[in-house]
């Protein structure tokens, strides 16, 4: 698909999303890049998407992660393994293990929604602040959208971007490079 015809559809995407929310509120971009991620992948409940974004705000499912598991997360990715050297030195799990109930929903799944609402600390490298910002970031993203989803259309018109992006054959690339484009154009649209 041309880069054209992604930034014109982007373009009217954000036309529609600004009936629902604020151009500049801190879900906007990212409800809209999980949106196209997660119809991408053939997810249309966005609203459900949504919802299980609250799980991330209760640890506990992540508590009974190993030590070796949350070791092998922050070692096989080189950046958090830079930025955590210290803990990882002294092995210090109970750093590692704080940190890592909030880094692994954005890391290590790659949640599309968190990404994007995380993206400058991600681009950064600043997974500190990340981890300090995110519940108040988060609850707050999740705020907005609840207010946005108690409007009748704003899940219908979420669902129709999903099924538009597809219309347009993004679907035939890999993911890696769909989120890869499609990030490029918001920060481009976002300027």
């Amino acid at each position: 698909m041309e880069e054209n015809k992604l930034v014109t559809f982007l373009q009217q995407s954000v036309k529609i999303l600004q009936y629902f929310l604020p151009l500049d509120s801190l879900s906007f971009f990212p409800i809209l890049y999980a949106s196209l991620i997660w119809a991408f992948d053939r997810q249309f409940n966005f609203q459900a998407k949504v919802l299980e974004l609250e799980v991330w705000l209760e640890p506990d499912i992540l508590k009974s992660k190993s030590n070796e598991f949350i070791l092998d997360f922050f070692n096989s990715n080189e950046r958090l393994k830079a930025a955590y050297a210290k803990e990882l030195a002294e092995n210090n799990m109970m750093s590692l293990r704080l940190d890592f109930e909030v880094l692994y929903p954005v890391i290590g799944l790659q949640d599309p929604f968190l990404e994007k609402l995380f993206s400058r600390e991600l681009e950064q490298g600043n997974y500190r602040g990340l981890v300090n910002d995110f519940d108040f970031r988060l609850n707050q993203a999740l705020s907005e959208i609840m207010v946005a989803g108690s409007q009748p259309q704003f899940w219908n018109e979420l669902g129709k971007i999903g099924q538009e992006f597809l219309s347009l054959g993004w679907d035939l690339l890999n993911k890696a490079d769909v989120r890869a484009e499609i990030k490029k154009t918001l920060e481009q649209l976002k300027k």
